[in-house]
């Protein structure tokens, strides 16, 4: 069916994990008639740098007023950095749903990710692509929530990894489980991939806008590291 649609954009810029306040921004109402060829409604939450994301939802109104709107499941898929928040058809499969967020985020190297969950028991799941999301036992919640991560690594990330975006994906994903250390890292490696991330973020060291104390408020080491060098300056400060 051809449906005319009408788009309301809001963009807002949500606070970084450095606390820049919030500020919001209206943009005008455009309209136009796709083909939908999902069958589906969406209300997407855009993430960036910095946990900034664009909102907008999509209001359709049906040329025939005989046709009955299908059944809408809303979905919150949450990213590193971001979170998406979906109106999809009930019957969607996992695919669908899977398609509807690298599209939004701009990932052509798709096959890396996956939709993971815990399903009603607790355990750790990933989404099936071949079924309905409703069919897969995902805690009875509204909306349903999903995280978009890293399911397969690449043996030459030089070489594999070559879209931007995927990088990110990448870098802030392995950050974040060697800070939580779900992955092992010793600590010369942990101190020496802290400085790069830093590097990464603020650029090069300048004296006279970096004052000392800068980076207290910086996750940059896992605890285990952490604790090790307090240990260390105790023991130096008692010989």
């Amino acid at each position: 069916s051809q449906f005319r649609c009408s788009f309301r954009f809001e963009v807002a810029a949500c606070h970084s994990c450095l606390g820049v306040p919030v500020h919001e921004a209206l943009l005008p109402t455009t309209e136009q008639s796709p083909q939908d060829s999902f069958g589906c409604s969406l209300i997407l939450v855009v993430g960036g740098l910095g946990r900034r994301f664009v909102k907008f939802s999509s209001a359709r109104n049906l040329v025939s007023t005989t046709t009955k709107m299908p059944k809408q499941l809303d979905v919150r898929v949450t990213t590193v950095d971001a979170e998406l928040e979906f109106s999809i058809d009930s019957k969607a499969l996992g695919k669908i749903l899977f398609d509807m967020v690298t599209k939004t985020i701009g990932l052509r190297e798709a096959w890396f990710f996956g939709l993971y969950y815990k399903d009603s028991k607790g355990i750790d799941a990933w989404l099936r692509f071949d079924k309905k999301v409703v069919d897969q036992d995902l805690p009875k919640e509204t909306p349903l929530n999903l995280q978009f991560r890293v399911k397969f690594y690449p043996e030459d990330v030089s070489e594999e990894l070559v879209q931007e975006i995927t990088q990110h994906l990448f870098f802030l994903q392995v950050k974040q489980q060697i800070l939580d250390m779900e992955i092992y890292c010793p600590p010369e490696a942990s101190v020496l991939l802290a400085s790069y991330a830093v590097q990464a973020k603020f650029g090069d060291y300048d004296e006279s806008v970096y004052k000392p104390g800068f980076l207290v408020s910086e996750r940059l080491l896992p605890q285990r590291v952490r604790l090790m060098n307090e240990l260390d300056y105790v023991i130096l400060g008692q010989t």
